[in-house]
C-alpha cells in the first residue's frame, strides 16, 4: 500500500503544541444554544442598504462586549494559580490564513458602538491582506471567537486559547422550524452557539447567566442598536 509522509511545518507544530497544552491545563465545560438570527440578519441587511456593511463577526463582538459588562469574571485568563482580570475587552478572532489558523485581536471593544467595531474589524482584515499586521494584532486577547456561520458545519466545540476563560463558536446559519412566543411554529434562520469555558475560572451558573444575556442581545439586536444611537 502506497503512502505519503509530509513533515509538519512550524505553524502546524506550534498550533498543535498550544492546543495540546490547553487541553491539559484548562478543564473545560461546554454549553450550546440555538439562536434565532432572523432579526439580526434583517438589521444587517438594513444597515447594508444605508451604506454600513457589518459582518456577522462584528455583531458577535459587539454583543459579547455588552454581555460581559455584567460578568467581568469571564473577561479573564488563568496564570499559574492566579485569575487575571482585565479592564478592557479584547476579542481574539480566529482567522484562517494560507499559513494556518491565527487569532487576531480587536482592542477596547467595550467602548465602541456596533458601527465602530465593524470599522475596526474591517481595518484589521484589510491590514492582514496587505501584510501590515504588527505583533500587537496577534497578542492581548481576553477571549476568543470562532465564526463558522458560512460553513455547512452547524455545531462544533473549540479548544480554549491562551488560558482564557472562554472561547465561543458560531456554527453555520441554516433554516429550521422554531416555536414562536405565540405558540405558532415558523421556519427561521438559526445558528448554534457553543461556549467552552475554563472551569478553573468560572462555574456553570455564571456562564449560563452570561449566555442568557448574550442570547437576548443576539436575538433582539435592534433594541440594543437603537439605544446606542441616542
Amino acid at each position: 500500500m502506497a503512502e505519503q509522509r509530509i513533515k509538519l511545518n512550524k505553524m502546524r507544530k506550534l498550533i498543535g503544541e498550544n492546543m495540546r497544552q490547553s487541553t491539559i491545563n484548562n478543564p473545560r465545560t461546554a454549553g450550546s444554544v440555538q439562536l434565532d438570527f432572523t432579526e439580526l440578519l434583517e438589521l444587517k441587511a438594513e444597515l447594508a442598504e444605508n451604506g454600513h456593511k457589518v459582518s456577522d463577526t462584528a455583531f458577535f463582538v459587539w454583543a459579547i462586549a455588552a454581555a460581559l459588562q455584567g460578568h467581568p469574571n469571564l473577561n479573564s485568563r488563568l496564570e499559574g494559580d492566579e485569575m487575571v482580570l482585565y479592564d478592557s475587552i479584547n476579542p481574539g478572532i480566529a482567522v484562517d490564513t494560507p499559513k494556518g489558523l491565527v487569532s487576531l485581536t480587536l482592542r477596547n471593544t467595550e467602548y465602541k458602538t456596533l458601527l465602530e467595531i465593524s470599522e475596526s474589524f474591517r481595518d484589521l482584515m484589510h491590514r492582514m491582506k496587505e501584510g501590515r499586521l504588527t505583533m500587537d494584532d496577534y497578542t492581548g486577547s481576553t477571549y476568543t471567537i470562532s465564526n463558522m456561520t458560512r460553513s455547512a458545519v452547524q455545531f462544533f466545540t473549540s479548544i480554549i486559547n491562551n488560558n482564557e476563560c472562554f472561547i465561543i463558536g458560531f456554527g453555520g446559519i441554516h433554516m429550521a422550524p422554531v416555536a414562536l412566543d405565540d405558540g405558532t411554529v415558523a421556519v427561521r434562520k438559526v445558528c448554534y452557539m457553543t461556549i467552552n469555558a475554563n472551569h478553573v475560572l468560572v462555574d456553570g451558573m455564571e456562564t449560563d447567566y452570561f449566555t442568557e444575556k448574550l442570547c437576548q442581545i443576539l436575538t433582539h439586536p435592534r433594541t440594543y442598536f437603537e439605544k446606542e444611537q441616542h
